[in-house]
């Protein structure tokens, strides 16, 4: 869902995967003129080493932060730490590969591909209105903080 909505501590990763699509949206209208299309796939999360140095830099930046600041911010640790281990499941690399060949192959190929199953959910859940999306995911975070709070 990063690609159209940003949520709790991914705003950096919101900001660069906006950036992707803007300039894929931006190169389609520019480039099909000339016969090139322009595709969009926006995967679900991937198995690659990222899982395990985002759980690295995680556990470091725990032990460098301030007790006060840790108080602060706690909550959300616990979050993100029950989305990465028990909610968020990485697919093969191989899902995505099957949507980029049928992308590059197919002669009226789709703007946009969504690969994985979460990503497909996550689209369906990204074209409800904003403010519905956003009471959801304050609801979402106030189960977090019920839970570990």
């Amino acid at each position: 869902m990063n690609n159209k909505k940003s949520i709790l501590i991914t705003g950096a990763s919101s900001a660069s995967k906006f950036a992707v699509r803007a300039i894929s949206d931006s190169l389609r209208f520019e480039l099909i003129p000339f016969g090139i299309f322009v595709v969009y796939i926006a995967p679900t999360a991937t198995k690659s080493d990222i899982w395990d140095k985002n759980t690295v830099y995680r556990n470091a930046l725990k032990k460098r932060i301030s007790s006060e600041l840790y108080e602060v911010y706690k909550y959300f640790f616990k979050a993100i730490e029950r989305e990465v281990i028990e909610i968020i499941k990485p697919i093969p690399t191989i899902v995505v590969v099957k949507d980029v060949i049928e992308a590059i192959s197919s002669l009226k190929p789709k703007y946009e591909y969504y690969a994985g199953e979460k990503a497909k959910k996550a689209y369906r859940i990204s074209i409800l209105p904003k403010d519905k999306i956003t009471r959801c995911l304050i609801k979402r975070l106030s189960k977090f903080i019920k839970i570990y709070g």
